[in-house]
């Protein structure tokens, strides 16, 4: 009997089987199609099923289709439990959910459901994101949330609060988005006109996960603006993708193997084990640097030619001087030398960005085109602020001498060091 059943390829149903004996044994997980770190849970749940002896059967959330009708169809095909990746369902309607079969959420936190949750400590890796961030000298950094994706809202509070930690609350802006690539896209294409219209870039940018991150990426690539050059950009999930891309994404690393093979155990728990209380595993992140995070744009001094000439900077690095229409010094008005003669100004010394064109301040050229160079790198006048060690010191400015000082909190305009001598 048995040779003939192989002659005729004939294999046992060991669903049928299973079912004969009141069980399938089978998992049943919802996943979204598109999300690249729940391709990343996917393997390691099928690794863990098949060693404790549980088969998996997957049921996608698309667009059209509902998590409550994926999660629908696997309770139609007899699966025991079901494993939630990144669900988006209240908590209400996974208490309700818990109530009838056995169920796990994975990435999120569910206080209250009778359901089993595994997640990692968003705020512990927000943290270690944002202090890397600070260390490496950068104020003004953007998060874009993940609306209503998991973990977004825990993410968001820990980026505020880490921006209260470090002094810079009156900086911290949230942008609201979501776990896509079209996130990143559309808040990069913001940032770009807000550019162009004379507001300066943030250094910075925490995404709500690396899919978001990347599409980032690609609108500053489109740009041509650089990473991390111009800007910062830090993921989160450390989803395989981000390994693959030219430079590769800082991020915050989730363990997705860990976390899937805590969400089967304690499916099979509950399913063998009669327990009945609900658990939760919360499992540590880890930042993990890579290529899209660096020190900010480092200022870069712009001088006058007389000045490379005295030797006084063989780098050819230079600086800006910037002042206040209304501020005025005592003294004898010297030549018209650019800043007019009757408009004197109290000064100070400032740094500029690296990628700062030195010519545009080298030359006689109008203000506005000081300006508009300015604005092609995101900043304003306002932006400006004294040189490390320039606080204090004297200028010329024809035959005046003028103090340099630290100058108003306001925006300022831009006055060309070009006829200016130390």
């Amino acid at each position: 009997m048995l040779r003939v059943a192989d002659e005729i390829g004939y294999r046992p149903d060991n669903a049928a089987r299973l079912l004969a004996r009141g069980r399938s044994r089978t998992l049943g997980v919802m996943f979204t199609a598109h999300q690249t770190f729940h391709a990343d849970l996917l393997e390691g749940i099928y690794g863990e099923a098949e060693r404790l002896g549980y088969g998996v059967l997957l049921s996608a959330t698309a667009p059209g289709r509902s998590e409550a009708k994926a999660v629908e169809s696997l309770l139609g095909h007899r699966c025991e439990a079901v494993i939630l990746l990144g669900t988006d369902a209240s908590v209400t309607e996974l208490d309700a959910l818990g109530g009838r079969t056995v169920a796990v959420a994975v990435g999120r936190r569910v206080p209250g459901a009778r359901v089993d949750s595994v997640h990692t400590a968003e705020s512990k890796g927000i943290r270690q994101a944002m202090d890397h961030l600070v260390e490496l000298g950068h104020r003004r950094i953007l998060h874009i949330d993940g609306g209503r994706g998991p973990g977004s809202a825990e993410r968001r509070r820990a980026y505020r609060a880490a921006m209260r930690r470090h002094g810079l609350e009156d900086l911290a802006r949230v942008v609201t988005g979501d776990h896509t690539e079209r996130s990143g896209i559309e808040t990069g294409r913001a940032l770009l006109a807000e550019r162009d219209s004379g507001l300066p870039l943030p250094t910075a940018v925490l995404a709500g996960n690396d899919r978001c991150a990347m599409g980032l990426l690609m609108a500053l690539a489109r740009s041509g603006l650089e990473v991390p050059r111009d800007l910062s950009v830090v993921g989160y999930d450390d989803s395989h993708l981000s390994h693959l891309m030219p430079i590769g994404l800082t991020t915050v690393r989730q363990d997705a193997v860990l976390m899937a093979e805590h969400a089967v155990r304690f499916a099979v728990e509950r399913l063998e084990g009669g327990r009945v209380e609900p658990r939760e595993a919360v499992l540590d992140p880890k930042l993990v640097v890579r290529g899209t995070t660096a020190p900010p744009p480092e200022p870069r001094r712009l001088v006058p030619e007389a000045d490379r000439r005295v030797g006084d900077d063989a780098a050819g690095h230079g600086r800006v001087l910037v002042g206040r229409p209304g501020d005025r010094h005592g003294g004898p008005a010297g030549p018209r030398r650019g800043l007019g003669q009757r408009r004197r100004r109290v000064l100070f010394v400032a740094d500029l960005p690296r990628n700062v064109d030195p010519g545009v301040f080298q030359g006689r050229r109008e203000r506005e085109s000081e300006d508009r160079e300015l604005r092609r790198v995101g900043m304003r006048c306002g932006d400006l602020r004294p040189a490390a060690g320039q606080a204090r010191g004297l200028w010329w400015y024809g035959q005046e001498r003028l103090p340099v000082g630290r100058g108003a909190e306001a925006p300022l305009p831009c006055l060309s060091t070009n006829q200016l001598r130390p």
